[in-house]
């Protein structure tokens, strides 16, 4: 299995591959479907044991979220439009929240209604 940091540079996920790569990747790798070559799922070592799926990837229905969160605003295009809701929350980078906790503050767990 191979991943894809946001530089382009390839890494492969072997143990051998990884072997003296945990200092040196700083951000999330891209991990690709090897049929199709779709985005599927980030890793980012800044999170060891979270893997963050991308919304694409997600095929069940899932129920309108009560709030959305706006991240990493301050690298955004000045063409692109932010279209925030009365609950939602902006962040310049990214929240201290964690997308986990986003979900059990808001109920939103899986097995919850």
């Amino acid at each position: 299995m191979r991943a894809i940091t946001l530089e382009g540079r390839e890494i492969d996920l072997t143990p051998e591959g990884l072997n003296g790569l945990q200092g040196q990747l700083q951000g999330p790798l891209l991990m690709p479907d090897d049929r199709c070559a779709s985005a599927l799922w980030v890793y980012d070592p800044r999170w060891p044991a979270l893997v963050h799926p991308f919304a694409s990837a997600i095929d069940s229905e899932l129920p309108t979220p009560p709030e959305r969160v706006h991240l990493l605003l301050d690298g955004k295009p000045s063409w692109v439009e932010v279209e925030a809701r009365e609950h939602d929350q902006c962040f310049a980078g990214y929240p201290e929240e964690s997308i986990a906790e986003w979900h059990r503050r808001l109920g939103l767990e899986e097995g919850e209604s």
